[in-house]
């Protein structure tokens, strides 16, 4: 699930209220800047001044008259540097409020460059707040990251605890439009802690709603409740529209996880009310594709399809586009929940080529690689600071230490170079294992196939027979116990034929893979988890080879999701393309972790096969589930 960062709406009802002839699209982007300002209130009579005079240009009142004073005060402070910096501030936060983000961010990029010598660091965050707030709002980022990590690194700096809680809770934000919850929850973990022993806070009850959400979304479920349910509380004695919207929306989430539709829907239903009220269209798409999956749950596919659809207008409104694939695969389900396989056969060829062009990894990565980046330049400046007070200490032993140091430098260069070298060959030397273990595999799963084969023609041929002639016999001699043992023969046949069929799946032969695989969702689907299999391709043509090597990895996906994953619902999906195959399969079990850990020697297994045949292998899992999606060329 994928949103237009939060940051539009926080302060909601703080801010000066204008006038209701203002357009719709300005009161949002007024609401959006206001939650990244939190700005220092003690200026000077000027300061005052200037504020109310953009103020008053902003909502439409004494436009003229504002901009000529607006001249005259900084005409008379021409030499006062303080008052310009001001001045250049409230420009730069008027041009954010007009949506002119590029001007906005151009005069504030010249602020930080005159002004630099002031050294106010409340000021130097403001101004870097604005330059991240604007490159937010275009979805640029990788930029927004950059400068509010700096604001960051300035405001702890400086102590500046409170605006260090703000910064975090837009960075959590910025995640949750990345849909990358873990890093959302941790940052916005770490606004809360700035701010847990000071609930008379404004802004305590919004941040605690959004610390919320992003619990719900990650393994955090139970502080989840327990902390929605305090923001609401708190949002509905004080009137906190962002709460009460984030609040009820973390309670639909937690109740939709637990299979409680009908609770998540009342909770996401309050909440989507209150944002179409006050017009918060990215909340109210939150809210749509939260209750799309539920209304799916329950059956009801008309409602399913009602909210999917409303939220693919929204997205197209705002340019969300993040939220596109995963919300055309839930809609191309209900769609073909309720019959409409034409509908259902577009969205999910649509929502596949958004998987294949693009996804969010990439900006996650790059990200998170800007967020090590000025983390660890924070702790070099620390350790920095410790080697200038060591140098100053140790001025005389300098040059003998240079000395060591030289030595020792050269010494370690030797040694990796030894250690590269010794590395090489040892590469060498597993590159002609690994080809040998490709060979040995090939091998036995060639022999596997043909035992499998054996087996089951010695099952279908041998005790399926047996099993057979007993029962003609039973059936043609009844008698009081013959009705309870005939039943258990034909459970026995049952299984046998289930097993059989496994082990070599016969109606590849004869109705090929869709045919096969339709009939292994059905003997293969029992209470405890249930199989569905849908078919989105025309006619193929695959090899015999081919077929049963897809058969083959369904089978171990499906085994792994049983087995390790616990799921309940298991889906296989068909796809293909003019020269490409494609097919996933995807469960709602507790996932794994599949960052920084090798793939286990099953997945290994699939991965390398769909590799020699220059196909795709792509595998996605967190605690709401796994998908894994695989492609092949013709």
């Amino acid at each position: 699930m994928t949103l237009r960062p939060l940051m539009k709406i926080i302060l909601y009802f703080y801010h000066v209220t204008l006038s209701q002839y203002m357009s719709k699209i300005i009161l949002l982007i007024s609401f959006f800047l206001i939650q990244t300002s939190c700005f220092t209130q003690n200026f000077q009579q000027d300061s005052s001044q200037i504020e109310k005079l953009f103020t008053g240009i902003l909502i439409g009142t004494s436009r003229d008259s504002s901009l000529f004073e607006l001249k005259q005060v900084k005409t008379n402070n021409k030499d006062n540097i303080g008052i310009l910096e001001i001045y250049d501030f409230y420009f730069a936060k008027f041009l954010m409020q007009s949506v002119e983000m590029d001007s906005a961010i151009v005069i504030s990029q010249n602020a930080l460059k005159k002004y630099n010598q002031l050294e106010n660091s409340g000021n130097q965050i403001n101004f870097l707040k604005i330059i991240a707030s604007c490159y937010a709002y275009n979805q640029d980022y990788q930029q927004g990251i950059i400068y509010f990590k700096k604001a960051l690194i300035i405001a702890e700096e400086t102590n500046h605890l409170e605006q260090a809680a703000y910064i975090n809770n837009n960075i959590a934000n910025l995640f949750f439009s990345l849909m990358d919850f873990e890093s959302a929850y941790k940052y916005s973990s770490a606004s809360f802690s700035y701010l847990k022993n000071h609930p008379e806070n404004p802004y305590y009850a919004s941040i605690l709603a959004i610390l919320s959400m992003a619990e719900s979304k990650t393994q955090y479920k139970e502080k989840a409740y327990h902390h929605a349910t305090e923001a609401l509380e708190i949002a509905t004695k004080t009137n906190n529209i962002l709460a009460l919207i984030v609040a009820n929306h973390a309670l639909g989430d937690i109740e939709g996880e637990q299979n409680n539709y009908k609770e998540a829907i009342k909770w996401f239903s309050k909440s989507l009310e209150i944002s179409e009220q006050y017009h918060q269209l990215n909340l109210s798409l939150l809210n749509h594709i939260g209750l799309l999956p539920c209304y799916i749950g329950l059956g009801e596919y008309e409602g399913a399809i009602y909210h999917g659809e409303e939220a693919l207008i929204i997205s197209k409104k705002t340019g969300n586009k993040n939220v596109t694939y995963s919300l055309k695969r839930k809609l191309a389900m209900a769609y073909h929940k309720s019959g409409q396989d034409d509908k259902a056969f577009t969205l999910m060829h649509d929502a596949h080529e958004i998987y294949k062009a693009t996804t969010s990894f990439e900006t996650q990565e790059s990200i998170n690689e800007i967020l090590i980046k000025y983390d660890t330049e924070k702790k070099e400046k620390e350790i920095q600071k410790n080697k200038v007070k060591l140098m100053h200490q140790e001025v005389e032993s300098g040059r003998f230490r240079f000395i060591i140091a030289l030595l020792v430098f050269i010494l370690l260069l030797f040694f990796i170079l030894y250690l590269f070298i010794q590395h090489k060959n040892k590469r060498k030397l597993i590159d002609k294992e690994n080809e040998l273990e490709k060979e040995i595999l090939r091998a036995v799963i060639e022999g596997e196939e043909k035992e499998r084969e054996r087996l089951s023609s010695d099952l279908h041929d041998g005790i399926a027979s047996t099993l057979t002639s007993i029962r003609f016999k039973m059936e043609n001699s009844k008698d009081e116990q013959s009705t309870e043992i005939i039943q258990m023969i034909r459970d026995a046949q049952i299984d046998t034929r289930r097993i059989s069929h496994n082990l070599s799946p016969l109606k590849i032969e004869n109705e090929g893979i869709q045919g096969a695989m339709k009939q292994f969702a059905q003997e293969n689907s029992n209470e405890s988890t249930k199989i569905h299999f849908s078919n989105f391709c025309s006619a193929i043509q695959l090899n015999k080879d081919t077929e049963l090597m897809i058969y083959r990895i369904v089978q171990e996906l499906v085994q792994n999701s049983t087995k390790h994953g616990n799921a309940k619902n298991i889906d296989i999906q068909f796809m293909s393309s003019e020269n490409e195959f494609n097919w996933s399969i995807e469960d709602d079990g507790k996932g794994f972790n599949v960052k920084g850990k090798p793939l286990g020697q099953g997945l290994l297994s699939i991965k390398n096969r769909i590799e020699r045949m220059n196909g795709d292998f792509n595998i996605d899992s967190s605690y709401q589930g796994t998908i894994v999606q695989l492609s092949i060329p013709f």
